[in-house]
């Protein structure tokens, strides 16, 4: 999901957007009413690395249980990722124009202006690094009925000597309901090693699996309308 490749590409971007705004600001004078609007949307832009953990939060509190998930791969922590780079590309171009329409040039706003620069990065790293970790070992995999009226999503997750296998019913394109869990031994993913059936009914799906110490298990959502 995120690398370290990845982090170097942010960066070089940031610092070479940022050096054509110190060109740009620098070479004419500056039009006040166009500095202002870049402020405003760089501030806006820099305020989406908070976005998702609100929406996730306001999720948890509005509706438990339910998560967003776009297809098998747009996880929390993968636009959480994106969201963080914008942000720091928009603070990096926030604190050149900072520096450069500064009424003095003194060697100690240079040296703040690299500071900042310097500890956006390492919150980037940071902060993408923990998703990293938090997204780190989930597998997501998608199955739709045969007529095409439900999906759901397994959901299978391995952290250390943990594994877990959790089944979400998709009742949006970006949200899906928790419906059933159990856990696996030693971290086994047994959809990823095609240890798995699923079984469609009428009004119900069973989604059963291996363990990973011999047993088998098997989880089964009811799509009949709740009385």
């Amino acid at each position: 999901m995120y690398s370290l490749e990845a982090f170097g590409c942010v960066l070089f971007i940031a610092l070479g957007a940022g050096i054509l705004a110190d060109q740009a600001v620098s070479g004419r004078q500056a039009n006040e009413p166009a500095v202002k609007r870049s402020k405003l949307l760089l501030c806006a832009a820099f305020s989406l690395c908070f976005l998702w953990p609100v929406l996730h939060i306001g999720m948890y509190l509005i509706a438990p249980g339910h998560t967003f998930l776009l297809g098998t791969w747009g996880t929390g922590p993968f636009f959480q990722c994106l969201f963080n780079d914008l942000a720091f590309i928009s603070g990096t171009l926030l604190a050149v124009l900072h520096y450069r329409l500064g009424s003095e040039h003194k060697p100690s706003d240079r040296v703040f202006l690299g500071l900042t620069v310097f500890g956006l990065a390492v919150l980037l790293l940071l902060s993408n690094l923990f998703c990293l970790f938090w997204d780190n070992g989930d597998c997501n995999h998608s199955f739709t009925s045969p007529d095409g009226a439900h999906t759901i999503v397994v959901h299978e997750r391995s952290v250390l000597l943990a594994g877990s296998v959790s089944v979400y019913e998709r009742v949006h394109p970006l949200v899906v309901r928790l419906r059933a869990s159990e856990i696996t031994d030693d971290g086994y993913k047994p959809i990823e090693a095609g240890d798995y059936a699923v079984t469609w009914h009428t009004d119900s799906v069973t989604v059963s699996f291996g363990d990973g110490a011999g047993e088998q298990k098997s989880c089964t959502l009811s799509f009949a309308p709740e009385a």
